[in-house]
């Protein structure tokens, strides 16, 4: 629990968040409402082109959506992954290399939360200009 009273629980085995940095892109999205109460289950998924499926690599809940939470939520995800490989996670933009696009919702809290994250530690760039780098809208949610 966060001071917030946000709590996160951040579900993946090592093998599955050592192969994220290997992806150029991954989707985040909030399952609906698979969870009872207020907690709410977010996955990070992509299509692995090699064996040609779309797999989830986390699954994280949470139980609050503010840009705030999401910014923890993302703190929490790269952690873990750079706990689990020993190694910086790169981002493209960056790094020249890496994860180059996340693909999500319209959710004005997940994308600050994202902005807001990466900013904290590479502070060259706002949270927007970061967003305009790597954040992307899904193609289902932009159409609804």
């Amino acid at each position: 629990f966060l001071d917030s009273g946000q709590y996160i629980v951040v579900c993946a085995t090592k093998q599955q968040l050592k192969a994220i940095p290997e992806l150029t892109y991954f989707e985040i999205d909030m399952a609906f409402k698979r969870i009872h109460g207020v907690t709410n289950e977010w996955e990070v998924s992509a299509y692995v082109s090699r064996i040609q499926k779309t797999l989830t690599f986390a699954r994280i809940f949470t139980n609050i959506e503010t840009a705030d939470a999401y910014q923890n939520l993302f703190e929490d995800l790269f952690n873990c992954i750079e706990k689990d490989t020993g190694e910086i996670f790169n981002f493209y933009h960056i790094h020249g290399r890496g994860l180059g696009c996340i693909i999500a919702d319209q959710h004005k809290g997940q994308a600050l939360g994202l902005g807001r994250y990466l900013n904290s530690k590479y502070p060259n760039l706002t949270p927007v200009e970061h967003l305009q780098h790597i954040y992307k809208l899904c193609q289902v949610h932009y159409k609804r």
